[in-house]
């Protein structure tokens, strides 16, 4: 794994969590009233054990759980990384791996916003990738 993958982990997990978190959402929209109520209807409830209701919420419930550990994760993995693009010090390596691969900013916005040209901060990029790798090889996958 090249460093770019390795810190581009970061910005996957983060969709990850992004699309479970979403998905969380619509469950919990769907068990708490998604539906409109039939009032032309009798309506008997037979039990209260093993009902639908009880199976969806227990559902929401572990997934939830799951989501909290994947962002339990994503923080950990995040904090590696902030340490390890510190360590590096080089000021100018330090500031565009952290805006490109924890702020996810293109080089393009990242070359915007340091005022300088893109392909000075292209090539200070791909020097800050090539010494990341030097000191952190063997990388791989943080989860």
């Amino acid at each position: 794994m090249n460093a770019r993958q390795y810190l581009g982990q970061l910005e996957a997990l983060d969709s990850k969590i992004y699309a479970d978190v979403e998905l969380l959402k619509e469950k919990k929209i769907k068990i708490t009233g998604g539906g409109a109520i039939r009032y032309d209807k009798d309506r008997v409830q037979t039990s209260l054990t093993d009902s639908k209701l009880e199976r969806d919420v227990c559902e929401v419930v572990a997934f939830e759980e799951k989501v909290n550990e994947r962002i339990k994760q994503y923080d950990q993995a995040k904090e590696k990384i902030i340490k390890q693009i510190k360590d590096l010090n080089v000021a100018t390596y330090i500031d565009i791996l952290f805006r490109v691969y924890v702020q996810y900013m293109s080089i393009k916005q990242c070359a915007s916003d340091m005022g300088r040209s893109y392909s000075f901060i292209k090539d200070q990029h791909t020097e800050a990738l090539k010494a990341f790798e030097q000191k952190y090889q063997p990388l791989k996958y943080l989860t």
